[in-house]
């Protein structure tokens, strides 16, 4: 059997079921997508509620006062690799710390660390580059 062998009628029909069985295809398709896509947007939506809830969280996030003695002591051991460090209290919670060598990412990272942890932040800085990622450092710092 070849395609002459069958009549107009016969490949109107096979050619109008092909039409029929793509668009159900189709049709199924954008069914799924549908779903996929509705289940996304509630989960979505979730994380939206659980990431502000997060941030609330944050705002409320409270940190111990700390005395200038202690606040000396965890900018000490926060930096603690750095050579010739000098550390000391400039006034009533204001804190200098200085080292003529040390790697830049330990700046960053110790930077990070005391903000994050302790609340403790950088208000002044003078950092010089040395070279191969060491610097020269000079910062002061506040406590709550």
């Amino acid at each position: 059997m070849n395609l002459s062998d069958i009549s107009d009628k016969q490949k109107a029909l096979i050619l109008v079921s092909g039409l029929v069985a793509l668009l159900l295809i189709f049709i199924l398709s954008m069914v799924s997508l549908s779903n996929k896509n509705n289940t996304l947007t509630a989960q979505l939506e979730r994380e939206k509620v659980v990431s502000l809830s997060l941030l609330k969280l944050q705002d409320k996030v409270f940190y111990l006062k700390l005395s200038s003695a202690k606040s000396k002591s965890i900018i000490r051991n926060t930096y603690h690799k750095a050579e010739n460090k000098n550390i000391h209290i400039q006034s009533n919670n204001r804190i200098v710390f200085s080292s003529p060598s040390m790697l830049f990412s330990d700046v960053l990272n110790g930077l990070n660390t005391l903000k994050n942890k302790y609340n403790i932040v950088a208000v002044e800085a003078d950092i010089k580059s040395i070279g191969g990622g060491v610097v020269n450092v000079r910062m002061t710092f506040v406590h709550p």
